[in-house]
């Protein structure tokens, strides 16, 4: 069975000052986030979530030895995928309308 690293990236508007103005809330997803946690930032409405899967390289059969390495290599390549060169999933449109927030824009 492959491997794979899924990566998340959240681009989020917090307003200025805003410091950490809340609690996370224990969510589904985010395992062993709760109350005990730190504070974070409260994110306004504007925000953006980039997604990307990459294939981890170990070969077929021993995945039983994936290294820290490895796994390195996929999230290197997920983040390029997000925001390197080439087709980013930031385009040019994205990264205007992120710039955008500052001033009201949504």
């Amino acid at each position: 069975m492959p491997l794979l690293v899924q990566v998340y990236v959240e681009v989020m508007w917090a307003p200025a000052g805003g410091g950490n103005t809340f609690m996370e809330q224990q969510q589904a997803s985010i395992g062993g986030q709760g109350q005990s946690q730190y504070p974070h930032i409260g994110r306004m409405a504007q925000y953006r979530r980039y997604v990307d899967d990459e294939p981890v390289p170990v070969a077929t059969g021993s995945e039983g030895s994936v290294t820290v390495a490895n796994i390195k290599t996929a999230i290197d390549a997920a983040s390029t995928a997000i925001a390197g060169a080439g087709s980013p999933l930031i385009s040019a449109s994205e990264l205007a309308m992120i710039q955008g927030w500052a001033s009201g824009g949504t």
